[in-house]
């Protein structure tokens, strides 16, 4: 066929009993797609009718326990000058394929590229994991799917001389990565296929690291732990597999209390990793514990100066939000305020999109009673909430009670709230203000109010906890001690603002390295 009269992208996808999860990816992609291939191996063929309602192309092939097979099968039917590959659930949003196919009408087809694919937060979690994979490339003869799991097309494209490049365009990730039911199914079958492969081929790092995140899915930890060690052992330099392998033993050893061990194996990392930002930012967390505040911040410092990210190997998504925060939030407690908000101006401007950091650069303009800055902010990127006005309010209200005017502090905040603003700001200075004048019972339910609005955070509990005994919100007995220190600090955040975003920090790993934020000194005796 002339190129000139190929279709320019088709979308091939390779499925087996997942009908419901097809639908979404056809149904979010077939407009902006010139072809549809599917290749059924599943043991009933239910998704010819599914297909053909898409107007996609529907062919069968029996499964032969290799993923890369099915996937090359797909491809084999493709007759477009570029395919898209997307596994069943995943999908890309509109504006990007439309964009895509402006860059690939234009675009010799000599490249492979890189393609995020963005997985759904895990239960509990703030923030999903991403991982770079080729799903991207011209259709050219020799291109095919290498491995019966993990499959890949990279071993074939050097060969041909074709380059992997990157996009920045993203895959959302199929949602059924929240049904444990379906993720153990998944692992049972890839520990079958990774075996399988592992018999033909020998026990590449590839396989390993699949057969340690299947175990570990499974809840088998010491089959998990063996398999990433053998990685770790037997490799050599900063591979991609290496990095997975140390990945997934930090992530196993995250409850382990032998904190020595837990840094032993953050420095092994290191030594090989040296500029990894996720690692880096693990360390700094487990410095903060071990009380090496001056390393800890160093860590941080590391991270967001020079920091990498191997984009081959799943990390936690937003990571150089988080780097910027975790860097900021321990200059703040060391009273650095002028330098954190340096910190967060540049991490803003290196990332205008980034919500969190526009967030705590708020706080912290709050904190420092930068009312104007502030009002500023809101007014150029205003939040998504039909309270923009309670929450300017709010935001003064803030400010003054960061400068203990608490009177004042009060009437601006009490303002917001009757207008049914509950953005975070509003409800914690409003909590901090009604406890600094004594309202102890008021104060308690604005901060059940706000726990009921954001789980994840613990910073209304802690509040709650410091409620004096003998009001009638109060928390339950405390000792002494605990509560006097609890007085000392309920009026002012910071201290407390440093606990939240850790627990947020730590919600936000998924399944890789816990990355904790900073606590602060008191916090961590």
């Amino acid at each position: 066929m002339d190129p000139s009269n190929r279709p320019l992208l088709t979308l091939a996808i390779a499925v087996s009993n997942a009908n419901a999860s097809l639908r979404r990816t056809l149904a979010a992609t077939h407009a902006d797609v010139d072809e549809i291939v599917v290749c059924d191996v599943g043991e009933v063929e239910i998704a010819a009718g599914l297909v053909g309602e898409f107007g996609g192309r529907y062919v069968t092939q029996p499964w032969c326990d290799s993923e890369g097979a099915a996937a090359n099968e797909a491809i084999r039917h493709a007759s477009g000058r570029w395919i898209l590959v997307l596994e069943p659930g995943e999908t890309v949003a509109s504006a990007d394929l439309r964009e895509l196919r402006a860059r690939l009408a234009a675009t010799a087809p000599d490249s492979a590229y890189l393609m995020l694919i963005k997985g759904p937060p895990a239960p509990g979690s703030l923030d999903g994991e991403q991982v770079a994979q080729i799903r991207l490339f011209p259709n050219r003869p020799g291109i095919r799917f290498h491995g019966r799991v993990r499959a890949s097309v990279r071993p074939s494209l050097e060969p041909l001389a074709i380059l992997v490049e990157g996009l920045p365009y993203r895959i959302q990730g199929d949602p059924r990565e929240q049904d444990v039911a379906w993720r153990s199914y998944r692992a049972r079958r890839r520990i079958e296929l990774a075996d399988l492969e592992s018999r033909e081929v020998g026990p590449r790092p590839r396989l390993l690291n699949c057969l340690a995140a299947s175990f570990v899915e499974l809840g088998q930890t010491a089959e998990g732990t063996a398999y990433y060690r053998r990685v770790i052992d037997a490799s050599e330099g900063p591979t991609h597999e290496r990095l997975e392998a140390f990945y997934g033993l930090l992530a196993l050893e995250d409850t382990n209390a032998d904190l020595k061990r837990r840094l032993a194996m953050a420095l092994e990392g290191l030594k090989t990793f040296p500029l990894d930002m996720q690692l880096l930012c693990a360390m700094g967390g487990l410095l903060q514990v071990d009380g090496q505040w001056d390393l800890a911040l160093r860590a941080y410092e590391t991270a967001f100066r020079f920091g990498q990210i191997d984009a081959e190997v799943e990390h936690l998504d937003g990571l150089r939000s988080v780097a910027a925060e975790c860097y900021a939030l321990s200059l703040q407690l060391r009273g650095d305020m002028s330098a954190a908000q340096r910190v967060l101006e540049e991490a803003l401007a290196a990332e205008p999109a980034s919500d969190r950091i526009r967030r705590h650069l708020l706080d912290v303009l709050i904190k420092t009673g930068q009312r104007d800055a502030a009002l500023t902010m809101l007014a150029v990127h205003p939040p998504a909430t039909d309270c923009l006005e309670a929450l300017r309010s709010a935001v003064r209200g803030a400010c003054l009670a960061a400068q203990r005017n608490w009177l004042a502090a009060r009437a601006y905040l009490q303002v917001a709230y009757q207008a049914s603003c509950r953005d975070p700001i509003c409800l914690r200075w409003l909590a901090v203000t009604l406890l600094a004048t004594q309202e102890h019972d008021d104060a308690a339910a604005v901060l059940r109010e706000w726990q009921a609005r954001e789980p994840l955070s613990g910073e209304p509990g802690r509040y709650l906890e410091a409620i004096p005994n003998g009001s009638a919100a109060a928390a339950p007995t405390k000792s002494p001690a605990t509560a006097e220190s609890d007085r000392q600090i309920r009026v002012d955040p910071d201290a407390r603002d440093a606990e939240s975003l850790r627990a947020r920090a730590s919600a936000d790993h998924g399944r890789g390295p816990r990355v904790p934020a900073p606590q602060s000194q008191s916090q961590s005796q």
